[in-house]
């Protein structure tokens, strides 16, 4: 069985201070050594109790330090050496390694490199609920950063990225500046939209747009807070301006006839439009839970679905009866649905983009 001592060792009866060693022992094969950072006078040391002597007059941290210090070692050792599995070719180096990554772990712990403001973005969109339509327009906010840093380092002549932590609201002023006036650059910098795409050519954003995006920025940050990654929180100077909406107008039903009526047989991909816009004046339901119909969702004249909203809290079937109009516009498409996979959206059999 494996026993521990604790020993000084001296050359010169004037040394004032020693380190305390340990000698691991198991049997006559296994002998390991550890010189210790704990340091004792060896005029106080009783080797026989391998402690301070009982009645030596020292300094109380001094006492203290061996007291606790020397058990406490002792035991580290014996649970370094018992917790060993193969112990056929255990050295002192060995042990001596083992013990400094008990008591500095971080010496050891490798280097965990820093997560960046596009990863950390990337993890928000893989764990944050999100409609698949909110997803889309959180990548479309995604890119136009992308650019951002792309258009920052153009203009300042050195590398700039975005970070969590130096984000200021004076960024924040410059990533609107940007987010107004894209469509200009991309007449100035053409390689910078020929690296990070879009669908379309970048047309002049309304204040509205602006600040939308402004708020999905804030609600990164925000997560990026309560998750821990950053105490920077740039909105709290920043305020975003408030969305001005004009009137609505509202179409009747006699225009709403007359737009489906009309013939655009010339402009095919518009009247796919206008059916699915006519469609969902039929069925009231929200763009997200429309796009995610398929044939499924017709049920004896009707279509049925959980709308998305209550989808997660208290789960409600909604059940739309189909009149003449919505029939006649699923019987316009029927054709189209049979050469499609089965789960294609039920309105027209396909999503135009």
């Amino acid at each position: 069985m494996a026993s521990v001592t604790a020993f000084i060792r001296v050359s010169k009866k004037s040394v004032l201070s020693a380190n305390v060693r340990f000698r691991l022992s198991d049997g006559r094969n296994v002998q390991l050594f550890h010189k210790s950072e704990l340091t004792v006078n060896p005029a106080h040391w009783d080797g026989k109790k391998q402690d301070i002597k009982a009645k030596v007059v020292c300094d109380a941290r001094e006492k203290a330090k061996i007291v606790n210090g020397v058990p406490a070692r002792k035991s580290l050792i014996l649970d370094i050496y018992n917790s060993t599995p193969d112990k056929s070719a255990l050295t002192s180096e060995w042990l001596e390694r083992e013990i400094d990554k008990r008591l500095l772990p971080e010496k050891y712990m490798a280097e965990k490199k820093a997560q960046t403001f596009f990863e950390a973005f990337d993890e928000f969109l893989n764990k944050h609920k999100l409609s698949d339509v909110r997803k889309n327009n959180f990548r479309s906010v995604y890119r136009a950063l992308q650019r951002y840093e792309i258009y920052e380092s153009r203009i300042n002549y050195k590398s700039f990225e975005l970070s969590f932590g130096t984000v200021t609201a004076e960024t924040l002023r410059d990533i609107e500046d940007f987010l107004q006036n894209e469509h200009l650059y991309f007449k100035k910098y053409p390689d910078i939209y020929a690296s990070i795409p879009e669908a379309r050519t970048p047309q002049k954003r309304g204040q509205n747009t602006v600040h939308d995006i402004l708020t999905k920025i804030r609600t990164l940050f925000l997560w990026a807070v309560n998750e821990g990654k950053t105490s920077n929180n740039p909105f709290k100077n920043y305020s975003i301006g408030e969305c001005v909406y004009g009137t609505p107008f509202y179409i009747t039903i006699s225009e709403r006839n007359k737009i489906y009526s009309t013939d655009l047989s010339h402009r095919p991909e518009l009247a796919v439009q206008r059916d699915i816009f006519v469609f969902q004046c039929m069925i009231g339901c929200r763009v997200g839970d429309f796009y995610k119909m398929t044939l499924s969702n017709i049920i004896n004249g009707a279509v049925e679905y959980i709308p998305r909203k209550t989808k997660d809290g208290h789960p409600v079937t909604v059940r739309v009866p189909l009149n003449d109009t919505a029939n006649g516009i699923l019987q316009r498409y029927e054709k189209s649905r049979r050469e499609r996979q089965p789960a294609v959206p039920v309105y027209i059999g396909t999503k135009v983009q």
